[in-house]
Formats: C-alpha cells, sequence, structure tokens
C-alpha cells in the first residue's frame, strides 16, 4: 500500500508544487476515502450477487410458467388438429361412399336395364316357341286326322 501513497505524494508535488508528508491530514482523508471506496465496492458487490440470484430465480420461474404455458398451447393445438382431422376424414369418408353408392346405384341401374331388355327379348322368343310348338302340334293333328280319314 506504501507504493501507491508515494506515487500519490509525488503527482500532488508535481502538479501543485505542494510537498506532502505521510504524516499529512490529507493524506488521512485520501486514506479514508480508499477505504470508503473499497466499502462501497464490497457493498455493490454484494448488492450485485443479491441482483443476480434474484434475477437467476426469476428466470427459471419464467423459464418454467413459459415452458408449462408452451407445453398448453402445443397440447392444446395438437388436440385440436387431431379433432380437425378426425371430422376431415370422417368427412371425406362420407363424400367417398356417397360417390361410391352412387356409383354401384348407376351399375345396377345399367345391369336392371339390360336384364329388362334381355327378359323382354326371352319372353318374345319364348312367346314365339310356344307359337311354333302350338302350330306343330296343330299340324301333327292335322295330318293325323288327316291320315285317319283316309
Amino acid at each position: 500500500m506504501s507504493e501507491p501513497i508515494e506515487e500519490l505524494i509525488k503527482e500532488i508535488a508535481v502538479k501543485h508544487g505542494i510537498a506532502v508528508s505521510r504524516d499529512d491530514p490529507i493524506m488521512i482523508l485520501h486514506t479514508i476515502n480508499e477505504r470508503l471506496l473499497k466499502d462501497g465496492i464490497d457493498a455493490q458487490q454484494a448488492l450485485l450477487k443479491t441482483l443476480k440470484e434474484e434475477m437467476e430465480a426469476i428466470y427459471q420461474r419464467w423459464h418454467s410458467e413459459a415452458n408449462e404455458k408452451a407445453e398448453l398451447i402445443l397440447n392444446s393445438s395438437l388436440e385440436a388438429s387431431r379433432i380437425q382431422l378426425i371430422e376431415t376424414l370422417h368427412a371425406e369418408t362420407e363424400t367417398i361412399l356417397s360417390s361410391i353408392n352412387e356409383s354401384v346405384q348407376n351399375h345396377i341401374k345399367t345391369y336392371i336395364a339390360q336384364l329388362d331388355i334381355n327378359s323382354t327379348d326371352s319372353r318374345r322368343a319364348a312367346v314365339l316357341n310356344l307359337a311354333a310348338s302350338c302350330i306343330t302340334i296343330l299340324s301333327v293333328i292335322i295330318i293325323t286326322i288327316a291320315m285317319f280319314i283316309r
């Protein structure tokens, strides 16, 4: 500590042209001032340490709260997306089933119409066959009667 005091004494002598000794009252004030500065620095360091600890605690609390809120928001978003996906899948499934049902109904109608046409043709053929059979039987009867009469 004597070296800084010696440097101070030299600086005062050079700047102000006054010789100051180690036991001069101004040196006592300098020592008191240094002590007050050191005590102030120590007090500020203690306050900064306390402030740092408080800020870290606040940060941890905010960090935890932010994570909890982010998790809630994320879970809510996921649930809403899941519900929307289910609703969309349901609606699309209904649309697809409706389209398939309509297509099947159209094919069934087409096949029924073809069956109606085929059954009409089959009825006509059956009626014609029946008529031909009747004519043939009638011919056989006429020929048989004609043979007996002769």
